[in-house]
């Protein structure tokens, strides 16, 4: 039987592995070749399909995403390539947050933002996304927030989490700048990082930055965010939330 839960008014169903991977590669070979009209025909049979908006942008949307910046810095595709499915992502995300409207408030309040001199924003804004359909109140700034600014903007709006996104390696400089800007507000925000060039430091913790806490991904943000602003009873472990 399947599992069925309510998002934002849709019954949503978790998602077979089969189905998932068949999806998963017909949209990511649909988006490299540039065939738009069928990467869009694979997210409306998942919506037919009744997944749920973590799974239809972590487990489908973000693969080609991942993909392309791989292919990147191998010197495989051009920029060209990489800017078309960036801008393919976010147009499609923009029709799913019409079908998928958070149904509870949390009280809580979030800012996302790629780092200053990072122009990449489609993992930021995944974790926007998902962090409003859990029930935040969301401020999205998009890509190269500078340091400055971005402390100015959080002591003015006092947000509850600042959630860091840092793409290039070259921009490990901004974040950690970022993070020592925004810790001398008092009280200091609760400050949460992610992205490639965090991931792809072997030693990265969230002390090595100064930050609270350290995400893979858009779905384990959310997850994270709920731990460090509300609270889990009886429960420390990640792999216990997301089960």
């Amino acid at each position: 039987m399947a599992e069925f839960s309510t998002s934002a008014g849709r019954a949503t169903t978790r998602a077979d592995p089969k189905d998932l991977n068949r999806l998963r590669d017909e949209y990511t070979e649909a988006l490299m070749a540039g065939n738009e009209r069928a990467a869009s025909a694979a997210i409306d049979r998942a919506l037919a399909l009744n997944w749920d908006l973590k799974t239809i942008y972590v487990d489908l949307m973000r693969h080609p995403i991942l993909l392309v910046g791989e292919m990147w810095d191998r010197g495989e595709v051009s920029v060209a390539y990489e800017h078309q499915i960036t801008q393919y992502t976010i147009q499609e995300m923009a029709l799913l947050r019409r079908e998928f409207r958070p149904d509870q408030h949390l009280g809580f309040r979030a800012v996302v933002t790629s780092v200053e001199g990072d122009q990449h924003v489609v993992g930021a804004l995944m974790v926007a996304d998902l962090l409003r359909q859990a029930g935040w109140e969301v401020d999205f700034l998009g890509a190269d927030t500078p340091a400055v600014d971005l402390t100015d903007f959080v002591r003015e709006r006092k947000q509850d989490l600042v959630v860091l996104s840092v793409t290039p390696r070259e921009s490990l400089g901004s974040l950690r700048t970022t993070v020592e800007n925004l810790k001398t507000i008092d009280p200091p925000p609760t400050v949460m990082i992610g992205g490639r060039a965090v991931s792809f430091e072997s030693d990265s913790t969230p002390d090595l930055w100064g930050a609270d806490a350290i995400a893979s991904d858009a779905f384990e943000a959310v997850v994270i965010a709920r731990t460090l602003a509300v609270g889990v009873e009886g429960s420390d472990s990640i792999a216990d939330l997301l089960s």
